[in-house]
């Protein structure tokens, strides 16, 4: 009698971090309120669990960000063999314009 090995995803999820269809690079320096947006691509699994975070709270892929200072957006994907991936992203939000001293 033949036992078969269960079915095994070869690789875990993709994560992909864009904002404005643009890659959302780590270490990104802005000036106005940003949007990311998350995809999971898995080749065995459609449909992938997936969790993200915000500065440590739960946070929706497509959430308007509009606090300026510094954040970690931190992705965790997993799919249905149980492979997992995780991502995480800092940026910094700075809308202050730089002020000008004239003296003479």
């Amino acid at each position: 009698m033949r036992s078969l090995a269960p079915v095994q995803a070869g690789a875990p999820p993709v994560i992909s971090i864009s904002e404005s269809e643009v890659p959302l690079v780590d270490g990104a320096l802005v000036n106005r309120d940003l949007t990311p947006r998350i995809d999971v691509t898995d080749d065995f699994d459609p449909a992938p669990r997936v969790e993200i975070t915000l500065d440590g709270g739960p946070w929706r892929s497509g959430s308007l960000v509009s606090v300026e200072g510094r954040h970690s957006l931190h992705v965790v994907a997993t799919d249905a063999t149980g492979k997992s991936a995780e991502r995480t992203l800092a940026f910094e939000i700075d809308k202050t314009r730089p002020a000008l001293t004239v003296t003479s």
